[in-house]
């Protein structure tokens, strides 16, 4: 908490949440690098091959209404001790496919687009 004058603000630290006074830890995975993954029950995770990864989903009941999946490769590189990199984190919900590629592109529901249009 921070003292303010006449007053004070609490904030929970990341991968918390709550009023600031209690904070109740939440799911937080990362993945950076070529690539080092952090999963939600704070195992590491070295992916070095080409292949997709569920990197989050819901599934409560059914199909999942929502999925945040990487795509890793090795790019031209096939020999073993090779790194591979994240070539692009595909973000799904039921009526939209964002894509978020190598050098920026993103692409809504197979389109190339500059920006995110908001409603």
């Amino acid at each position: 908490c921070e003292n303010l004058a006449g007053s004070y603000r609490c904030a929970c630290k990341r991968g918390y949440r709550g009023d600031g006074k209690t904070c109740v830890p939440v799911g937080l995975c990362s993945c950076f690098g070529d690539p080092h993954c952090l999963s939600f029950d704070g195992r590491w995770l070295h992916f070095m091959g080409e292949c997709q990864y569920i990197m989050a989903q819901d599934n409560c009941g059914g199909e999942p209404t929502f999925q945040v999946i990487t795509n890793y490769w090795k790019r031209h590189y096939v020999r073993p001790g090779y790194y591979s990199w994240i070539k692009s984190v595909t973000i799904l919900t039921e009526d939209l496919k964002i894509t978020l590629d190598q050098g920026g592109e993103i692409f809504i529901n197979g389109i190339k687009t500059q920006q995110f249009l908001t409603s």
